[in-house]
């Protein structure tokens, strides 16, 4: 995390970078092993600005992950969609 904090810190924001932000919840959802990652999928649909919060959702379905990122500062902005993320059972 520092490399991320440090990034930030240059873009004038505290907050970590969406890509550092995936990379924890990928973490989390799959209990510290990543190759249980069968596939993963997004559209990216809509810009983040630096140092915007950011709202994931995440909904469980069947052995993978239906996930969808938004900025709650600009109504609900959709920012990722139809992520789907497959896991293999562990």
């Amino acid at each position: 995390m520092p490399e991320a904090a440090e990034s930030s810190r240059r873009l004038g924001t505290s907050k970590a970078s969406i890509d550092r932000r995936w990379a924890l919840a990928i973490d989390a959802l799959l209990d510290g092993d990543p190759t249980r990652v069968a596939s993963f999928s997004t559209k990216f649909a809509g810009v983040v600005y630096p140092g915007e919060p950011l709202r994931t959702s995440i909904w469980s379905d069947s052995g993978r992950f239906l996930i969808r990122t938004t900025a709650p500062s600009r109504d609900d902005a959709p920012v990722l969609t139809d992520t789907i993320l497959t896991v293999m059972p562990s």
